[in-house]
């Protein structure tokens, strides 16, 4: 449920004496702090436990980086790791077109915008290696302790992830993986669901699924569906939150062995939660709820992370990406 943007400066300004001039920048690349070239060394397999913290070489420095499968394709870091590696510049998020080399990110969560910068970088963990974008934003959760990055972030062709123990009697179950420039920087599959195609990111990260407005709405008019709940604030990415209320199907709906049936729908984001009822003893009169005026103006964005309630039968993930699927092994009560 995070819209990412990423623009490049007005200028790339040649400014002799400034901190974060094209000689500068030059003389970096030369002595090879910055890349240069877009290259890769892919590991044929990577494994992690969900959420793991590891080490990550970027420009030669060790970053301590959390991976998970709900997290972003291109790799975040903190603002306090992005400073020693592009210089003093990197803390700057409200001034423009002042940083040769860089460009400025945005991601949008709901109305809130969050600033931040986009550089290439040298990249070196799990086996593999490559010159890809990094990024970091001006607004972090407290006591964050490192970045993140998701299986499209990783160097290797495939990446798994052990969710929990494996149970007895699993099974695996293959879904399509949707392509890496799907819109919303995560790796996801998708469905079509009640006419929309709707993209669903495995992310135990979040103890709760949770669904964009439009999203809720056209799964509570496939399966039907109603409110059972006030809102409640969910924290979403970089210190936001956005309310959602508890929302319970009236037919699991399937995501290969993932049925969903409760979840937390935004119902003040990219889009109208229309069709969902709210919980009462009688279904003849059921009241839609309509986004407010402001958020009228988001287009509506279909996009459902699977939290850690509804992947509890499931012990691990494995993204394959030459493949281009997603398997889950999974069992049932």
């Amino acid at each position: 449920m995070v819209q990412r943007f990423f623009l490049v400066p007005a200028a790339l300004l040649m400014c002799s004496g400034c901190v974060g001039s094209v000689e500068t920048l030059a003389a970096r690349q030369a002595a090879g702090a910055i890349p240069s070239a877009a290259t890769e060394r892919l590991a044929q397999r990577a494994e992690f436990t969900s959420d793991e913290v590891i080490a990550v070489t970027i420009n030669g420095q060790q970053v301590p980086i959390r991976t998970g499968p709900g997290r972003s394709s291109t790799l975040h870091l903190r603002a306090t790791d992005a400073t020693p590696l592009f210089g003093p510049m990197a803390a700057q998020f409200e001034r423009r077109g002042e940083w040769p080399g860089a460009q400025r990110a945005i991601e949008r969560i709901g109305p809130v915008t969050v600033r931040g910068h986009r550089a290439l970088a040298s990249i070196f963990f799990a086996g593999g290696d490559r010159i890809a974008p990094v990024e970091w934003f001006g607004r972090e959760p407290l006591n964050v302790s490192s970045g993140q990055v998701g299986p499209y972030g990783v160097p290797a062709t495939t990446v798994a992830y052990r969710l929990r123990a494996a149970g007895p009697a699993e099974r695996i179950f293959t879904l399509p993986l949707d392509e890496e420039a799907n819109g919303w920087g995560i790796a996801s599959t998708s469905l079509v669901v009640g006419g929309e195609r709707v993209r669903f990111a495995i992310a135990p990260h979040f103890a709760t699924s949770i669904a964009s407005a439009a999203a809720g709405g056209a799964m509570a008019s496939a399966q039907g569906g109603r409110f059972t709940g006030p809102p409640v604030p969910v924290a979403i990415n970089h210190g936001v939150e956005r309310p959602a209320r508890p929302v319970r199907l009236d037919r699991a709906l399937a995501i290969g062995p993932v049925l969903l049936t409760e979840l937390l729908v935004r119902t003040l984001d990219y889009g109208a939660a229309r069709g969902i009822a709210e919980q009462a003893d009688s279904i003849d009169n059921p009241a839609d709820i309509l986004v407010t005026a402001r958020t009228d103006r988001q287009a509506p964005q279909y996009i459902v992370y699977l939290g850690a309630d509804a992947l509890r039968h499931c012990s691990s993930v494995t993204f394959d990406k030459g493949a281009m699927t997603i398997s889950l092994s999974c069992a049932f009560a």
